[in-house]
């Protein structure tokens, strides 16, 4: 409870009813306060005042993360409506809150007596919602009879909330006339009796079973929602009648119903094409992550105005294999138009928006330009080998480091900046100069001086780097691992740096990529495990110390007491 004084602040300027949301986002708490008239209009306060309101909050006893309702008049919080997120986790998604009255009833059903009266219990058990089913079945008061269909829901949580507390011997004939109703060589007859039974999980079997008649699917039509899906999976379901259902399940008003329905079936694609144009983004994005869409569901969604939506169904896109004959569909992602690039750019998000709709690779011209003159999101479009000269040199210029070391890894990049950026205040900068292939001889030598060794050891493993500097570089001995490295480093310098007493360790990522020759030299000096990786190399050179030694014991060789490499 809030201090009486603030509850009467509250109070006075009209507030009834604070909503928010308790949770862990983004490395910090969240509460999201909205404040509602006695009409339920949300207010608009000042943001001083929502400060208190939610010092205030914190101090309360919450039960967890969710949403919660605080009733200024009662003084009084309670769990109310959901937080889902859209896209994402607590660490980087993005939440939508949706306040409603389903916590509220399970608190209702919770706090329900036999005195309060037996007719409501038929209908909460009768609820579309599993969290109100289950909170029936969990209710030791609530008459046995009501539970019962419980035992055999279509919901996996509310079955395992009514076992424990109904008789273990009604368990058996369910699971009876379940595996009936769940066979394919099941008779018509009785098919069309199970569809009447108090068991929703058996009238689902119906439902999803080849042998069903026409006229028992028919009769099903009118049942549960999950239901009227397993009808449209059942390959035996007369198209016509396929038809009606999908318009009937397509029209469902509940957004936390489509949600279910998405969690714990597997819907058909052409209801999912039915979804595609649903006015909730939590809808939406939730389509673009189902394994059955469609491509040209997918393709609408890759195009949407929301960004998380199209993040999704391009995440979707680009896990796809292209069918034969065909491109990528990645590639296929309709281009957004400008107003839709400029939507995208200046959300509320707009850093991680700029990062997606930059990868894309379809900005057009004035969202181009404007992200390159923007110092703060230059990086996003940086490594963009269409970009001008001009648009370069801006980016190379502008004072955000991030974006100077990306444009400094842009193989378009013209030497002249190049040069420039080998100058550079940061080392980050510096070091990203220094793995670019195009570098001359000069700068490879002006770079292996430089103070840090994040620099250095980048122009020691650049396969542009000439031996001389590369001698220069293996003088420095925790330089010189990073010089073997180096796939194309002269063999009679790798001889030169392993002579050494103090010599590098070899690391194992080398004896698996290195040029034959290289191999045959390391093999020499490598001890243990890493004479046993190379061994099993066979790209090792033929005049390695391996072929004029014994073959390692449990060590496969492709060709024993033969070159491995011809």
């Amino acid at each position: 409870m809030t201090p009486i004084g603030f509850q009467r602040k509250i109070a006075a300027l009209g507030v009834t009813e604070v909503r928010y949301a308790y949770h862990w986002h983004e490395d910090e708490m969240k509460y999201d306060v909205q404040a509602l008239d006695a009409t339920g209009a949300l207010l608009s306060l000042p943001h001083l005042l929502v400060r208190e309101i939610e010092e205030a909050l914190a101090e309360q006893a919450q039960d967890g993360y969710g949403t919660y309702r605080w009733d200024v008049q009662a003084n009084t919080v309670e769990p109310f409506g959901r937080l889902d997120y859209l896209f994402g986790d607590s660490l980087s998604g993005v939440v939508a809150y949706v306040y409603d009255e389903d916590a509220q009833l399970v608190r209702r059903i919770q706090q329900w007596t036999p005195e309060d009266g037996g007719d409501v219990v038929q209908a909460w058990a009768r609820s579309w919602d599993p969290e109100v089913r289950r909170a029936v079945a969990q209710h030791p008061l609530i008459p046995p009879d009501v539970r019962l269909p419980l035992l055999g829901d279509t919901a996996p949580e509310v079955r395992a909330a009514a076992q424990p507390h109904l008789p273990l011997d009604e368990v058996a004939p369910l699971l009876r006339v379940l595996h009936q109703a769940q066979h394919p060589r099941t008779l018509p007859r009785e098919l069309h009796t199970l569809s009447g039974s108090r068991y929703s999980q058996v009238r689902l079997a119906v439902a999803r079973n080849p042998s069903t008649a026409a006229a028992t699917l028919r009769e099903l039509t009118s049942d549960e929602w999950p239901i009227q899906v397993g009808l449209l999976n059942n390959p035996s379901c007369p198209e016509p009648l396929r038809h009606a259902v999908l318009d009937q399940v397509a029209a469902i008003p509940l957004v936390r119903a489509r949600l279910r329905l998405m969690e714990s079936a597997e819907l058909p694609s052409a209801l999912l094409e039915r979804w595609q144009a649903d006015p909730d983004p939590v809808i939406r994005a939730r389509i673009a992550g189902q394994p059955q869409v469609s491509k040209a569901t997918l393709l609408v969604l890759a195009a949407d105005s929301h960004e998380e939506v199209r993040a999704a169904a391009r995440a979707q896109l680009a896990e796809r294999e292209p069918e034969p004959g065909e491109e990528s569909e990645w590639e296929t992602v309709p281009e957004l138009t400008l107003e839709q690039q400029w939507h995208v750019i200046n959300s509320w998000r707009r850093g991680d928006n700029d990062y997606l709709l930059a990868q894309d690779q379809q900005l057009l011209p004035e969202i181009l330009d404007h992200l390159v003159h923007d110092p703060e999101r230059a990086g996003y479009v940086a490594w963009q080998e269409n970009l001008s000269e001009q648009q370069l040199a801006t980016i190379v210029q502008c004072g955000n480091v991030r974006a100077r070391e990306m444009v400094a890894s842009n193989p378009a990049l013209p030497l002249p900046l190049l040069r420039q950026l080998a100058q550079d205040a940061s080392e980050f900068v510096r070091t990203a100069v220094a793995q670019q292939g195009r570098l001359s001889s000069a700068l490879l030598l002006e770079l292996a001086r430089d103070p840090e060794f994040g620099v250095r050891q980048a122009v020691a493993r650049n396969p542009a780097t000439p031996p001389d500097v590369l001698e220069k570089l293996a003088q420095e001995r925790w330089i010189a691992q990073d010089v073997i490295m180096n796939l194309h480093v002269p063999v009679k310098l790798i001889h030169h740096i392993m002579a050494d007493p103090q010599a590098p360790d070899v690391r194992p990522w080398l004896l698996t990529n290195a040029h034959p020759e290289i191999l045959g030299a390391l093999s020499l000096y490598a001890t243990g495990e890493r004479l046993v990786l190379m061994a099993q190399n066979e790209r090792t050179h033929a005049g390695s110390r391996l072929d004029s030694t014994v073959p390692l014991a449990g060590v496969p060789r492709g060709r024993p007491h033969r070159p491995l490499v011809d």
